[in-house]
């Protein structure tokens, strides 16, 4: 029997549904991210996905405010 996957929320848990329109965040060279709309066939191993634009704008916020941390300064 073939094994069902069920796609989740990466923020809040939310399952995917036939209709649903979620979204795709994948790392990109040099540091950064890359957005795309929810593709099955472009899913990774280290692909994040979210259900909608509140989840998705609040984790690229919270990658936006990890990299203006100031870099430590060498005593």
């Amino acid at each position: 029997m073939a094994r069902e996957i069920i796609d989740k929320c990466n923020r809040c848990g939310s399952v995917r549904g036939a209709t649903n329109h979620w979204w795709m965040l994948t790392p990109a060279a040099g540091g950064g991210v890359t957005i795309h709309q929810f593709d099955e066939e472009v899913l990774g191993t280290s692909t994040e996905i979210y259900c909608g634009e509140s989840c998705l704008l609040a984790r690229v916020s919270e990658i936006i405010s990890v990299s203006r941390r100031p870099a430590s300064v060498a005593a």
